[in-house]
């Protein structure tokens, strides 16, 4: 489990990563909309089995999945990560949180805590991306450390922006 340092509530974690699990399928159905998929740009789950296929990352990207879990309110989102190596050894990160949990610093917290957790892995950056639409997904990469570079935007409408956060 992956935590937030030495803030507390009841004596656990406000905030922690932790891997995860088909269990958790009947409260990602409920948070993953129909607008979430498709700023991840993922087929809809319409279904608990919809969910699982997306936990177990079956007819999805090949990325880890990671739970967004809060001390209070559970699991309120994920973030997936994948570690490539082209030309240097880096992960490419893509997060997201349920409507009632988003924009409220969670995201960048979450992120902050994947990177310092992935930076054992001698890491030389990470990647991530974000639709120019998603301004608040760009406020929270940008809180964690992720900046925008342009000059590797070739995406044919320039819809979506690359970020990229240095290790180091």
């Amino acid at each position: 489990m992956m935590t937030t340092g030495n803030r507390k509530i009841n004596g656990i974690p406000w905030l922690f990563l932790q891997l995860m699990v088909v269990e958790d399928a009947t409260r990602v159905k409920t948070l993953m909309t129909d607008m979430i998929c498709n700023h991840l740009g993922v087929k809809p789950i319409y279904s608990v089995a919809d969910a699982k296929d997306f936990i177990s990352r079956k007819g999805f990207a090949a990325k880890k999945r990671i739970a967004i879990c809060h001390s209070r309110y559970g699991l309120m989102g994920g973030i997936g990560y994948s570690i490539e190596q082209s030309p240097n050894l880096h992960a490419v990160v893509s997060f997201w949180l349920g409507d009632g949990f988003q924009g409220k610093g969670y995201g960048s917290k979450a992120l902050l805590l994947l990177c310092n957790r992935l930076q054992r892995l001698v890491l030389t950056h990470f990647m991530a991306q974000a639709y120019a639409y998603n301004i608040a997904s760009q406020r929270a990469l940008c809180k964690a450390g992720f900046k925008p570079i342009a000059e590797n935007n070739t995406h044919e409408a320039n819809d979506v922006v690359d970020f990229e956060r240095r290790v180091g």
